[in-house]
């Protein structure tokens, strides 16, 4: 076995948790299977063939996780090869491309810019691209918080993973309160049964779904919540996104 080391690095989103929360990610590979946030992995390889076997299922797993990836390649995969590689498994890889999900550079465009291998350089050049992608999380997030409508969305084992300011104001319960959470932890739902049976249908389809749902606030307020809710494919299965407003003031109004 050559002892030759793939360069290679992937910045993983954490944008589901609460702060100073772990959560195993999901390498792709089969042999390493969930690692821990922050872990780094140094892969040995013969041939062309074992480096599109380690890291094409590797940056698979880590777009379906809506990660932000980076793949620099060096001898014997070079850049066309590795895209080429990725799009045989990715549907939509250019798009991700296009969207700045993913990355895939050559070493001579990252590690020898200046014909060198300079390491303030290169360093310099991880935390400024780690800075974007920090930047590119709170931006997002603070377009979530800054929506009218509450937004709330739930992973494949009915975690909660988004929770905007206005589902806060709403409800009275803190996104940092309930993230993570299972939904069914949460008692303000009238009707529990009948989320879960909406969440079920949302799973195994493709157009969106309105409901009414009645909840009570953690102050003990009866309110009614019209919401949208959608499918959202995931690798480890499919996710729902709520998207709703207060109807009770036209409720009371018009009967």
């Amino acid at each position: 076995m050559s002892g030759k080391k793939n360069q290679q690095s992937t910045f993983m989103n954490n944008r589901s948790l609460a702060k100073g929360n772990v959560k195993n990610r999901e390498t792709g590979i089969e042999i390493i299977g969930t690692i821990p946030w922050g872990t780094h992995l140094c892969q040995f390889y013969q041939t062309k063939e074992d480096i599109i076997d380690i890291l094409v299922p590797y940056f698979k797993a880590g777009l379906e996780n809506n990660e932000f990836c980076m793949w620099i390649t060096s001898e014997p995969l070079r850049v066309n090869d590795a895209r080429k590689a990725l799009s045989k498994k990715v549907k939509n890889l250019e798009k991700y491309i296009q969207n700045g999900q993913i990355e895939i550079l050559d070493s001579t465009e990252w590690y020898t810019k200046s014909g060198k291998f300079d390491t303030d350089e290169v360093l310099q050049g991880w935390i400024f691209k780690e800075k974007q992608t920090l930047e590119m999380k709170e931006h997002l997030q603070n377009v979530i918080d800054s929506a009218s409508e509450v937004i709330i969305s739930i992973d494949a084992n009915k975690r909660i993973t988004t929770w905007n300011k206005s589902a806060e104001i709403l409800t009275g319960y803190k996104q940092t309160d309930v993230l993570n959470w299972s939904i069914t932890k949460l008692t303000m739902f009238e009707n529990t049964q009948k989320l879960l049976d909406l969440i079920k249908y949302l799973s195994t389809e493709t157009q969106p779904s309105y409901e009414d749902l009645v909840i009570n606030t953690k102050n003990s307020v009866k309110k009614v919540l019209r919401v949208t809710g959608s499918s959202i494919k995931e690798k480890q299965g499919s996710g729902v996104l709520f998207i709703g407003r207060d109807i009770t003031r036209e409720i009371e109004i018009h009967g």
